[in-house]
């Protein structure tokens, strides 16, 4: 047990920016279905451990017989530039988020007017100051998108899970640790990434006793499904 309290610690930069462009590049599939004509797009998230726990009973799982949200052709197109950028060979560089990050504040004042749509250029937002390591407006702009009243659920919930890790970063651990329980509470799944990140942070606020029940919860649950633990589990 010992040697799991002293594993725990703060995740690696490299670890959370993969997480987060991985949770980035999944929304422009669903705007360009719409702007295709397809509107009966999936809701967009990330999972760290989505194909394990796919068979899952979820919360969402009634999500098709809701009406969907969808970004507009206007808004789409303009969000569609950004990806262009995003989706190239090369990373952007430094002049190139900056550029971006100007060009999607007007979108939401202009070609993003819709609480939705502001959801999805704050999305975007959030991960640009992430890749100009200004991790205090990357928190900003994502709790902007979670704050918009017409967000999508799931989303909203892996986005909980985003500013935790960020928090994690800024070594905020009480906030990180608030942002993971919404986002435990809200989820359907819980990973055991997620319990471990949260573990860390209680560890850090001295809440040893509750950081070791979800560590030993995070084990069990991978030698459940047949999996080892982690290293620094």
């Amino acid at each position: 047990m010992m040697k799991r309290m002293l594993s725990l610690g703060t995740p690696s930069s490299r670890f959370i920016k993969n997480l987060l462009l991985c949770c980035v590049l999944m929304i422009f599939l669903p705007m360009l279905l719409v702007v295709l004509g397809f509107s009966d797009v999936v809701g967009m998230g990330y999972a760290e451990e989505k194909n394990a726990d796919q068979k899952e009973e979820r919360k969402y799982e009634n999500i098709k017989a809701r009406k969907r949200q969808a970004v507009g052709k206007k808004c789409a197109s303009k969000l569609e530039e950004v990806q262009k950028i995003f989706g190239g060979e090369a990373p952007p560089r430094i002049e190139q988020l900056r550029a971006m990050a100007g060009q999607l504040q007007v979108y939401l004042d202009s070609s993003c007017a819709s609480s939705y749509e502001k959801s999805q250029v704050y999305n975007l937002l959030g991960f640009v100051y992430y890749s100009l390591d200004n991790y205090t407006k990357s928190v900003v702009n994502y709790r902007a998108m979670v704050a918009e009243p017409d967000v999508d659920d799931r989303q909203k919930a892996d986005t909980h899970y985003t500013l935790g890790q960020l928090y994690m970063v800024l070594e905020d651990y009480k906030n990180a640790s608030r942002q993971l329980e919404i986002w435990m509470k809200s989820s359907g799944v819980v990973s055991g990434d997620g319990k471990v990140l949260l573990a860390q942070a209680y560890y850090h606020l001295d809440r040893k006793k509750e950081s070791l029940i979800l560590v030993d919860e995070a084990v069990d649950g991978a030698k459940e499904k047949g999996s080892l633990p982690k290293e620094g589990w």
